[in-house]
């Protein structure tokens, strides 16, 4: 995905790969957040209102979960818009 893509035009408009980036970029988010959300539910549900022994594994599937998030938000956001011989497509 190319960040020049995701310019001022109209959604719909020109040869649909500004619609087909900004659709990939939505979808990506969804998916981040919705990792995110899971692991809260099923540690709030197996972890935290059963009362077992160590509360852990629960904490650790939230923060890993989190850590991923993160990284994938700075591989895709930190990233320099720089062209190279790679992105040249």
């Amino acid at each position: 995905m190319n960040w020049r893509d995701l310019g001022e035009m109209s959604f719909w408009g020109g040869d649909g790969v500004q619609a087909r980036v900004r659709l990939w970029l939505f979808f990506s988010l969804v998916v981040c957040f919705g990792g995110i959300i899971a692991a809260v539910w099923v540690a709030s549900v197996h972890w935290f209102q059963a009362s077992p022994q160590y509360d852990w594994p629960g904490i650790a599937l939230i923060l890993q979960n989190f850590t991923i998030f993160v990284a994938a938000m700075m591989y895709r956001f930190a990233k320099p818009f720089e062209e190279n011989s790679y992105s040249a497509l």
